[in-house]
Order: structure tokens, then C-alpha cells, then sequence
């Protein structure tokens, strides 16, 4: 979307002849008004304009097109502030915005702000028009932008419902992982289902998947290795309980969320009032501490072991299940292990006690169901890692055709052997025996996107294995231009557009170059940060950018400096800009 240049000088001056009576107020001159005082607004634009209306766009380039734009409209001496949607392929979609009564019936859809109109011939006409626009933008402006989105977003999402795994590729600075999370959001995930990694050579199975950490032995103060799931197994079993929470019913959650407010307030307690408990055996300990995964007490009593960390989850799923627990032991048949752990007695004993606090009454309140989302995990970069060494077994995992768990039940991470302990995969696959815990699959409400840019040299080394999982999805200069762009100043985009559209267009012609090899719009958004008149800043752009890109591009190539001089005639010539 490009916005109309303005003419501030006639607009203002048409606006000082009708304040001093000496003309009449026409839609011609309603419209220079309008140019004028947009000038200086900053999210707003005129895209397009005829004999009786206005079509106004935002400069971010979302609003503005036929799916939708803000519209002046004149209907005698009438006019009218409206928001339209006009492409029939989409204005379904805009259907439910805002409240119905604002919504007027025409061909398409439509909002109007105030039914009644402005007078064209009002001495305030223009700031009551302008009003009603930022009314408008200030209350369906959001909302509209996130269904824009979505729309523009359509293609990919599509195609990452479909296959699971994709790689967006192409120039550098094309906006890919702009564009990935915009892909994300259009799936509706907000921050908490967006997991993002960067990939480079040094990255590898622990990071990613599970490793051995250093880690505070106990409370006999020493330092040790235990096993920590990495990144993407995290973001994993938060996908897979949320689509365990999903198929809940309305009585589970109350429940679990009784439990859990009375175990937070007894917990509190303990602490603030140093309350003893004691075990079967009569041993003393108390709370110290405690976060949403564990709880930390302190045994002043044994001498072999001060400090012990008893998991959280485990109380929890005591306190939710349908049988009573009478002692330790239960607690290890409950939990299906072959052994008794020293946590077992004191996690009884802490259970015991809140149970008893446990009233039916409490167990129910007024909950929704959890709605089952899409999680979408973006990988920055994913060439630039070594793939085998990252993912490992997970080249299994991550087939579209593999995910869940009944498609992948058997495997089990490189160092499921540390797990004693049964993990949220094992419990979906209802393993009980201790010595096939550390199960893992990707749930199938994850996605993956991954992005590349073409020219980096280890592409070439990423294998068919790898290859083959992914559906690759180019994203070139031209596809997010006009997205990008839509961030620098009327003055210099259109001058911008066409100065990259010629370098890009040169740079084909180069032998042994591509449009892989094209300048992506985020270069030229760095204009923003250059000060002085639209030439100098051009050539500050190249100086301090394009240049050495360029270089690098050309490098080895027997005419390099010829080329290189070439390419900067054409971003120069033809495109000399006059003094801003």
C-alpha cells in the first residue's frame, strides 16, 4: 500500500478561504483539508480518493485495501465516517467486530460511527471528520489489524496446518522471522504458546532437548550433574498439558484449582509460622521454601541428609486422586515405582494434612473448559546448526505423520536412563515400570517453522533426512517489500521501492547470482536511522550497509570492483532524489 504524498500549502490555504466566507465548502476542498492535517498525523494515510469519498489507510500498511479501510464518504451534504470492507473473499470475516448495531447493510459490510452524518458545510466539519476517524481507529483499530493479519498470513498457516514442519527461506532481510511470528499469531498463540530458539554451530542435544546441568546436591552444599530438559522438550509438555487440561470437564478443573489455592495458602503458612510436621517415624521437618514445581523442607534431625526437595506435581496429584492415600507405601504404589524414596514419607505426611482441609464445597467454583491451542515453536536460523547433533532422535519425532503419542510410543531420550521417575510423556503413555521411564513425542497441537536465508553456505550441507520433514516455503524481496517499507516516511518509501527494485533487478543479471542473492526491505528500513536529506541518507545506506553485503556477494568473481561499480550506478542513477 503506498500513501498519497500531501499538499499541505493548498489544503490550508483552501481551508483559510471558506473560514473567511469567501467560498463554499466542496467535497474537493473537504479532501485537501483532509491531506493537510494528516500530514502531521502519524499512523494515518490517504491511499486512494474519487469524486465522493476517501479511502484512508494506516501507515503500517495493514489497513488500507480492499479487505479494509477507514472511508469518508460523501451522500449529499453529508458526510460520512465509515470503516469498509469490500473484498468478498474475506468480509465474512469482519462480520463480528465491534457491536451490530454499528454495522450498515450495503453491498459488502461496513461500520459507521455516526449515523447521522457530518454537514459538509459545518465550520468544524473536517475536525468532526477526523474525530470520527480516530474514534473509529482508536476502538476497532486492533481488532482489525490482528483479522489483517490473519488474512495475510492465511497461505502460510494453511500450509503449516498441513505438514507441521516449515521452513521459510530466501534473501536476507525479507522479513522471515517477522513473518514467522506473524504466522504464529494468525494460529492464534499468543506469547505463553510461542516458544523461539536461534540455532548456531556451538548449539547442540542438551540445549535443545535434555542434558546433564551442574545442580545444588541437596543440602549437603555440594555440586553435581543432573539431568534438565532443554528448550523444545519444555515447550513440548506445556503443549501436552494443554491438551490434557482440554479434555477436562468443568468439575476436574474446579477441583484442581481448589487444591491448588489451599495447597498455595498452607504452604504460605508453613513457612510464615514455622509449623513442625512430622513423619510416621516421628521425624521433624518443615517448609522453607517452595515455587510452582517444588517444595523445599529442612530436617534439622538427620544427620545424613538436611534438606530434601519433594516435587510439587506429586502432592498435587495425591490431593486430585479418587482413592484415599493411608501411608508412604501407598504413595509408591500410587506412583506405580518399584522402590520407596525417602520423598514418599514426607510427602504423605504433607498430604494428610491438607486433605483434611479439603471440603467438597471448596472443590467447586464457576470455571470454562481450557480451550485446546496451537503451539508454535520458531527456529532463527535452523541451517546454521548441526542437525544430527541437535535434534538426535527427534528426526523420528518431528515426521508429521509421527506426532502424538499412540505414532510415536517407543522413544525414549538419550538420557532416559537418569529418570527414576515417571515424566508427563511416560503418564500419557501409562509406563509404569521404572526402568522404561524418559519416554518423549511431540504433541500434535505443535508446530515448527523454521527460517534460512538461501546464501549461507552451510545450506548446502543440510541432509534429504532432514530435507524431506519439511515443507520449504520461499519468501522473496518483493513478497514483504511492501510490509516492510510501509515503516520509513512518505518522503523516502516510494523513492525506496524503487531503488531496491532496480538493485535487485541488476543483481540478477550478475552471473552466478539470484534473487537469493536480492537486498530484502529490512536494509532499507535502516534509512530510519540516517539523518539529513533523502540523498545523503541513500548514500549513508550504502556506505554503511549495502556496500560490504555486496562485496561479500561479489567476492572472488575476476570483475568484482567493476560489478560492485555497476550495481552502485544503478541504485544511484535515475534515482536522484531532490532536497528534502
Amino acid at each position: 500500500m503506498n500513501c498519497k504524498k500531501l499538499s499541505i500549502k493548498r489544503g490550508f490555504e483552501d481551508i483559510e478561504l471558506y473560514e473567511k466566507g469567501e467560498d463554499n465548502m466542496t467535497f474537493g476542498k473537504f479532501k485537501k483539508a483532509i491531506e493537510s492535517s494528516l500530514d502531521d498525523q502519524e499512523r494515518f494515510c490517504i491511499v486512494h480518493n474519487d469524486s465522493g469519498y476517501i479511502w484512508i489507510g494506516t501507515k503500517n500498511g495493514l489497513i488500507g485495501n480492499d479487505s479494509c479501510h477507514y472511508e469518508f464518504l460523501k451522500d449529499g451534504e453529508k458526510i460520512y465516517t465509515d470503516v469498509h470492507f469490500e473484498d468478498e473473499n474475506n468480509y465474512e470475516l469482519f462480520k463480528h467486530v465491534g457491536d451490530s448495531n454499528f454495522h450498515i447493510d450495503w453491498e459488502y459490510d461496513a461500520i459507521r460511527i455516526n449515523e447521522s452524518g457530518n454537514d459538509i458545510n459545518s465550520d468544524t466539519v473536517v475536525e468532526e471528520c477526523l474525530q470520527n476517524l480516530r474514534d473509529l481507529d482508536e476502538t476497532y483499530g486492533e481488532e482489525l489489524e490482528r483479522i489483517i493479519k490473519k488474512i495475510r498470513a492465511k497461505p502460510y498457516t494453511d500450509l503449516l496446518t498441513h505438514t507441521h514442519n516449515l521452513i521459510l527461506h530466501g534473501a536476507p532481510g525479507t522479513g522471515k522471522t517477522h513473518l514467522a511470528r506473524e504466522i504464529a499469531e494468525a494460529m492464534g498463540c499468543s506469547d505463553n504458546e510461542i516458544g523461539f530458539v536461534q540455532f548456531h554451530p556451538s548449539y547442540d542435544y542438551t540445549d535443545f532437548v535434555e542434558g546433564l546441568r551442574p545442580v545444588n546436591d541437596g543440602g549437603s552444599g555440594q555440586i553435581g550433574f543432573g539431568r534438565k530438559d532443554g528448550v523444545f522438550k519444555k515447550f513440548c509438555e506445556k503443549a501436552l498439558k494443554n491438551l490434557k487440561d482440554s479434555e477436562k470437564t468443568t468439575e476436574q478443573i474446579s477441583k484442581e484449582i481448589s487444591i491448588d489455592e489451599e495447597t498455595e495458602d498452607f504452604l504460605s503458612s508453613a513457612i510464615d509460622e514455622n509449623i513442625e510436621f512430622n513423619i510416621v517415624t516421628g521425624n521433624k521437618f518443615f517448609v522453607i521454601d517452595f515455587n510452582e514445581k517444588n517444595i523445599y523442607i529442612s530436617i534439622p534431625e538427620n544427620e545424613k541428609v538436611k534438606e530434601l526437595v519433594l516435587q510439587r506435581l506429586e502432592l498435587s496429584s495425591l490431593l486430585n486422586a479418587e482413592v484415599n492415600i493411608g501411608n508412604g507405601t501407598a504413595v509408591r504404589e500410587f506412583f506405580k515405582r518399584k522402590w520407596r524414596t525417602q520423598q514418599d514419607s514426607y510427602v504423605f505426611a504433607l498430604y494428610k494434612e491438607i486433605n483434611q482441609k479439603l471440603s467438597p464445597a471448596e472443590q467447586i467454583s464457576n470455571v470454562q473448559r481450557i480451550e485446546k491451542k496451537n503451539f508454535v515453536f520458531i527456529i532463527d536460523e535452523i541451517n546454521r546448526g548441526e542437525m544430527s547433533k541437535i535434534f538426535g532422535e527427534l528426526f523420528f519425532a518431528i515426521e508429521p505423520s509421527y506426532r502424538g503419542a499412540e505414532k510415536c510410543k517407543d522413544l525414549r531420550t538419550q538420557y532416559s536412563n537418569l529418570q527414576n521417575e515417571p515424566n508427563a510423556f511416560d503418564e500419557i503413555l501409562k509406563i509404569t515400570d521404572s526402568d522404561n521411564f524418559g519416554h518423549f513425542f511431540i504433541p500434535e497441537n505443535v508446530y515448527i517453522i523454521g527460517t534460512m536465508n538461501d546464501i549461507d553456505r552451510n545450506v548446502e550441507s543440510m541432509d534429504f533426512a532432514f530435507r524431506r520433514r519439511f515443507t520449504f516455503k520461499e519468501i522473496t524481496a518483493k513478497d514483504t517489500q511492501e510490509q516492510i517499507l510501509s515503516g520509513l516516511d512518505d518522503s523516502i518509501r516510494e523513492e525506496a521501492i524503487k531503488r531496491m527494485d532496480s538493485l535487485n533487478d541488476a543483481i540478477s543479471k550478475i552471473e552466478g547470482l539470484s534473487s537469493s542473492y536480492h537486498i530484502g526491505g529490512a536494509y532499507f528500513l535502516k534509512l530510519k536511522d540516517f539523518d539529513g536529506t533523502s540523498d545523503e541518507r541513500f548514500s549513508q545506506l550504502w556506505d554503511y550497509h549495502l556496500e560490504g553485503l555486496l562485496r561479500e556477494y561479489l567476492r572472488g568473481m575476476e570483475n568484482e570492483e567493476d560489478e560492485l561499480d555497476k550495481l552502485k550506478k544503478t541504485y544511484e542513477n535515475d534515482n536522484l532524489t531532490k532536497e528534502k
